[in-house]
């Protein structure tokens, strides 16, 4: 089995406030799908502690690793393979098969919001901010003069200042603590999907 070196992670809400944790060979996200892996396979762990003994189970497979999912107390591995019927049962597991890549592309691979959480994870990390600190944040958007003066005139009134125009560029300002950036940027990438705009990210 490869297990390729570059990944990422995500978490997400779902249930009524329970929390996943997806971790994602990024390349798998990236490209299309290969055809040299066509099938899906699920792998459910009935303890966390058997990993390493599943792994190893899994070691001779002809597969791919691609992601890797914690939610409701359970662990799940995600793989694709070359033949699904030479993974009948793994012990310390059980297993399930899933057509094509559609498993990793619906539950794995990162949704433009899950990729926008992402981004703002590492823009906190590499910046060294704290969740609790306050941050003024300068927030990019990139499209046609008069959808990005709609986008300015909806903000305004939500408590965002005006920073800069430069045509097809607009900046605006905004601040909140940082553990609320994600909140504040996927209302920014809703309304731009909205308004026909692209929002570029942020910086303090």
């Amino acid at each position: 089995m490869l297990r390729r070196g570059d990944w990422n992670h995500y978490r997400y809400t779902y249930a009524e406030g329970r929390e996943a944790e997806v971790a994602f060979d990024v390349q798998a996200a990236f490209l299309p799908a290969s055809d040299r892996w066509p099938h899906g396979l699920r792998v459910l762990l009935e303890a966390e502690d058997t990993e390493e003994r599943v792994l190893q189970a899994l070691d001779a497979l002809d597969a791919l690793l691609v992601g890797r999912l914690r939610y409701a107390g359970r662990l799940e591995l995600v793989l694709q393979v070359v033949d699904p019927a030479l993974v009948a049962a793994v012990p310390g597991a059980s297993v399930e098969h899933t057509p094509g890549w559609d498993y990793f592309q619906d539950r794995v691979s990162p949704s433009p919001v899950d990729w926008r959480r992402i981004e703002d994870r590492e823009t906190v990390e590499r910046l060294g901010l704290a969740a609790d600190q306050r941050v003024r944040a300068i927030h990019r958007f990139f499209g046609d003069p008069p959808a990005l003066r709609d986008v300015r005139e909806r903000l305004l009134p939500e408590g965002f200042e005006f920073e800069r125009d430069e045509g097809r560029h607009l900046a605006m300002a905004h601040v909140q603590p940082v553990e609320h950036i994600s909140i504040i940027t996927v209302g920014l990438l809703r309304l731009c999907e909205q308004s026909g705009v692209a929002y570029e990210g942020w910086n303090p």
